[in-house]
């Protein structure tokens, strides 16, 4: 189990190309910083579930401030359940947030169901 005191250094979770090749479900818990999927990633994974911190997030994603967690480097993703947290954020960050949050599945070449 890796937990917040873990990714202390880095401040987030990459899960990178290759890693978890047979995972079908990963539920994250306990995370403040962002995750992000990069290309290759849990190749089998169908149903994730994890927490998003508008602020942590926003820190750190994109020289533009975009949400882009490579949601879309998971090929087999059917379903996302995420925990939101928008404490700290303005209203604007909380409303930019789900919209990207949203259009990383209508983009999705599987279209998974997104639960916010």
């Amino acid at each position: 189990m890796v937990g917040n005191e873990d990714l202390g250094i880095h401040g987030r979770f990459i899960v990178g190309a290759g890693l978890f090749p047979c995972l079908v479900r990963c539920e994250l818990w306990g995370f403040l910083g962002p995750v992000v999927f990069q290309q290759g990633a849990m190749p089998r994974l169908t149903i994730l579930q994890f927490p998003f911190h508008v602020r942590e997030t926003r820190e750190i994603v994109g020289i533009d401030g975009a949400f882009d967690l490579g949601l879309g480097n998971l090929a087999s993703l059917q379903r996302v359940f995420i925990r939101f947290r928008s404490g700290g954020a303005s209203e604007e960050e909380v409303e930019d947030a789900k919209a990207a949050l949203r259009h990383a599945a209508e983009i999705h070449p599987s279209h998974p169901l997104l639960r916010i």
